[in-house]
């Protein structure tokens, strides 16, 4: 029971996420994200960019999108009820950027910014 109501919460809490702050995915899109994962369909919806968004893992605490093709979207639900938001871009360097949101979506840290060269294999 507990895990219904928290993964509703995370739910809840998607929907209401500004366009500002997900402006891909408008709220009619992600509620058919959401749909689809709960009729056990491949999650993937189009974005404003003509791309696809995907729903790739929803769990108690947070939820991950393939937002883009070379990007990720992360929102876990912290211990102390705020909301870290992990965006990552995948390219030669890979760049990701984490914001802290309260529960009204206002931000309440400055971005931060880390980045990772990625090593190129070759066969």
């Amino acid at each position: 029971m507990f895990f219904s109501s928290a993964i509703s919460y995370i739910e809840t809490l998607f929907y209401s996420v500004p366009l500002a702050i997900l402006p891909l995915l408008n709220a009619e899109a992600r509620m058919d994200l959401l749909d689809l994962q709960k009729s056990q369909h491949r999650a993937v919806v189009n974005n404003s960019l003509g791309g696809e968004t995907s729903l790739e893992k929803i769990e108690e605490n947070g939820l991950t999108l393939r937002y883009t093709s070379a990007s990720l979207w992360r929102m876990e639900l912290q211990r102390d009820s705020t909301i870290k938001v992990t965006r990552t871009f995948f390219a030669k360097d890979t760049t990701e950027t984490t914001r802290i949101y309260n529960l009204k979506w206002k931000l309440i840290s400055k971005p931060s910014t880390s980045s990772k060269l990625q090593s190129v294999v070759r066969s």
